[in-house]
């Protein structure tokens, strides 16, 4: 979307024709290395997705510990922190979205991150 409010592309479909979203609650855009990304969080299919600002899906992260994932912020070098609030957990995920670590779990008295 341009600073007017003018939509230059939409995304609903993955590369198959499929759905990409169910329930797409953050929507940060970061700027990186390679240039800006666009993250989605999705508590409806309990993922994170990583896009090009033209609208190709980078990766798709998921753990098996994630349960409705809500909140979503970059934190810089390619790593996201996800809220899981059906899990109870603060994560940041890699760059490349295969490493996920707990920061934060239901041991710090957080009950719904």
């Amino acid at each position: 979307m341009e600073y007017t409010g003018r939509v230059i592309n939409t995304i609903t479909t993955d590369n198959s024709g499929h759905d990409l979203f169910s329930y797409p609650s953050y929507i940060p855009v970061w700027r990186e290395k390679s240039g800006e990304m666009i993250y989605v969080s999705d508590s409806g299919t309990t993922t994170t997705t990583k896009l090009s600002v033209k609208g190709k899906i980078l990766g798709t992260y998921k753990h098996k510990n994630w349960r409705y994932t809500n909140g979503l912020t970059c934190v810089g070098e390619g790593q996201v922190l996800v809220c899981n609030l059906g899990g109870y957990t603060v994560d940041v995920v890699s760059d490349d979205g295969k490493g996920v670590v707990t920061l934060i779990d239901n041991s710090h008295s957080i009950e719904i991150p």
